[in-house]
């Protein structure tokens, strides 16, 4: 921001501005690429064509640097002249963009990486969230009986022996409870109580219900 801009403005409300636009500048969010990414469906295919791209620069940049660098070793007898001749190159614009290539084929590469990355864990877990619709009702009413009230169904506790019913499903969030025992959670947790399995055998016998 410079003064210039303004035609009539005091010293004092340039100042108040040029604070403001300091306060900005502190508290403004950052976003990273990483983060811009996760809202392009179609990144991935992208970022690849940048890759071969900038794959296609530098074959072209690496093979005009080791025509002169040939060239230099046969004129340039003195090894310190050589040596110096060959350090000037790399500074010369097709040095600085062969360095340009590098850089951008190594941040195009950590892009691609984190965006695979991501896209495996989100493969992972579709599963488990697939798993954690399974109606609660329809597998807790193969370990006891169950009777409507309201929003909710109430039985006798399949977990531990009672008189009382004391075991509840909550059908809005498709868990469970039972005030007895004290036992509660998804559709996965009553699955791995049940049938004394870990997290994921129960997410792969929920999955087969969801099929």
């Amino acid at each position: 921001m410079s003064k210039q801009s303004f035609t009539q403005i005091s010293d004092e409300q340039f100042q108040y501005c040029l604070e403001l636009e300091s306060e900005w500048r502190k508290n403004r969010k950052y976003i990273s690429e990483y983060e811009i990414l996760q809202d392009i469906p179609d990144a991935l295919p992208i970022i690849w064509a940048k890759i071969i791209e900038w794959h296609g620069k530098q074959l072209i940049a690496e093979k005009t640097i080791r025509a002169q660098a040939k060239i230099v070793n046969e004129v340039c007898v003195d090894e310190f002249l050589r040596w110096f001749t060959l350090e000037f190159l790399s500074i010369q614009p097709i040095g600085k963009e062969l360095a340009e290539c590098y850089r951008q084929l190594d941040r195009l590469r950590g892009l691609k990486s984190h965006l695979e990355s991501k896209s495996q864990h989100n493969k992972q877990q579709l599963p488990i969230e697939q798993a954690r619709t399974t109606p609660i009702d329809l597998i807790a009413a193969r370990y006891t009986s169950l009777r409507m009230r309201g929003h909710r169904m109430y039985g006798l506790c399949p977990l531990h022996q009672e008189k009382t019913a004391s075991f509840t499903l909550y059908l809005d969030s498709n868990s469970f409870y039972c005030h007895g025992c004290h036992i509660g959670g998804d559709v996965i947790k009553l699955i791995q109580q049940m049938e004394g399995i870990g997290f994921l055998e129960a997410v792969e016998l929920l999955a087969k219900e969801v099929l």
